[in-house]
């Protein structure tokens, strides 16, 4: 994995690695590389965000790097910043580097919120997941029993320390002010790093 930009020659794929493996470039069997991102799509990865993300568009990638190379089986990321700004394509980038070890599973917010709400999937799912990247946390209202069992799910996590990394638009001023979302920021305090995405859009540009 970790594989940048991706030239396919024959059985080969060949591109940079992320900075933090410090061994450029990367040749990786073009049938791996297929595999993985099979493999991410089984775990609700969009197809089109592993094969665009890169590494030379993210603009924080000294602190991923630095996160990556330091941090402890159990830590996660909070990323915040506006739309647009690379949170997604950084969570992907980030989830690609460290497959298969975790797997991280990914879920929109508002499909982890009708998850909650028992209308498909498996909240077990998503509380046992090796990883698990949730996001644009916050968007819309939310019940105060479905907002229970969310706190659910942060606090199983934790206990079990599986890593978690979250992205929102919210800032963490507006994160902290509101009374709905303290209890969660309190826990991600102790388990997440937090890094902002600023900057204007990279879809406009």
């Amino acid at each position: 994995g970790g594989v940048i930009r991706v030239q396919v020659d024959g059985s080969q794929v060949v591109g940079e690695c992320p900075l933090y493996l410090k061994a450029p470039p990367c040749v990786v069997p073009a049938q791996m590389r297929k595999e993985q991102i099979a493999d991410m799509k089984g775990y609700g990865w969009r197809k089109l965000y592993v094969e665009k993300a890169s590494w030379e568009l993210c603009r924080e990638t000294a602190q991923i790097q630095t996160w990556m190379t330091n941090r402890k089986s159990h830590e996660g990321l909070l990323m915040h910043g506006p739309t647009g700004s690379g949170k997604t394509m950084t969570a992907t980038l980030v989830a690609m580097s460290l497959w298969p070890n975790p797997k991280a599973t990914y879920v929109l917010w508002p499909e982890m919120i009708e998850q909650m709400k028992g209308k498909y999937g498996n909240p077990m799912e998503l509380g046992e997941a090796g990883m698990l990247v949730i996001d644009d946390f916050g968007v819309g209202d939310i019940a105060p029993w479905v907002l229970g069992k969310i706190d659910w799910l942060f606090e199983t996590r934790n206990a079990e320390m599986r890593p978690t990394i979250v992205t929102t638009n919210l800032t963490p001023k507006t994160l902290t002010a509101e009374p709905e979302w303290q209890r969660f920021v309190d826990r991600w305090r102790e388990t997440m790093t937090s890094i902002s995405m600023p900057g204007p859009s990279m879809r406009r540009s």
